[in-house]
């Protein structure tokens, strides 16, 4: 009977992960194609996280800077406001660009 119960408990998690990893497509998608039906190349795409420190000393996301080398050499930021609506948190966005093709780059290196 537990066995059953943790499984079902891991299906449900894979389920959330798997609608919080589509938010974040949908997003990324949103904003390098007009048509739904085009997809994002995810090995075309350079991205930079800026980070700020809160009240406590914490680290977390100030902005989200994103380009697609196929369509454009300037970087867009994705809002963090849609970031939070799709359902994702920051930390989940990041992950989900860590463990995509897309390449992280030093920020230093651009400006």
């Amino acid at each position: 009977m537990s066995t059953q119960l943790d499984l079902e408990q891991l299906d449900l998690f894979d389920l959330f992960k798997d609608f919080v990893n589509s938010g974040i497509h949908d997003l990324i998608n949103e904003m390098f194609t007009c048509d739904r039906k085009e997809i994002v190349v995810y090995s075309d795409l350079y991205y930079y996280p800026v980070f700020t420190r809160d009240e406590f000393g914490g680290k977390i996301l100030k902005r989200l800077m994103i380009k697609n080398i196929m369509i454009s050499d300037d970087y867009l930021e994705l809002d963090l406001e849609k970031i939070e609506n799709s359902g994702a948190s920051w930390q989940e966005t990041l992950t989900f660009l860590k463990n995509s093709p897309a390449k992280c780059v030093n920020p230093k290196e651009i400006y």
